[in-house]
């Protein structure tokens, strides 16, 4: 999806996913503004086991609010 958009990801460090405690679950998300004004967010959640419970992920035009 990300090389529909022409974002090239280059990750700056390694970092190891810690699952949550047993009957929890974990949310990771993040998020980016381009210059052309392209917001796009994406996150999972997923279980004590880390299976996948649940993704998504959305592009908008940005607006400035000042």
């Amino acid at each position: 999806m990300l090389e529909d958009w022409g974002i090239n990801l280059h990750p700056e460090y390694d970092n190891v996913w810690h699952p949550p405690l047993l009957n929890l679950f974990k949310i990771n998300v993040d998020a980016s503004i381009l210059e052309s004004n392209l917001a796009c967010i994406g996150g999972v959640f997923r279980d004590h086991k880390g299976r996948l419970l649940l993704a998504f992920g959305k592009k908008r035009i940005h607006w400035d609010v000042a």
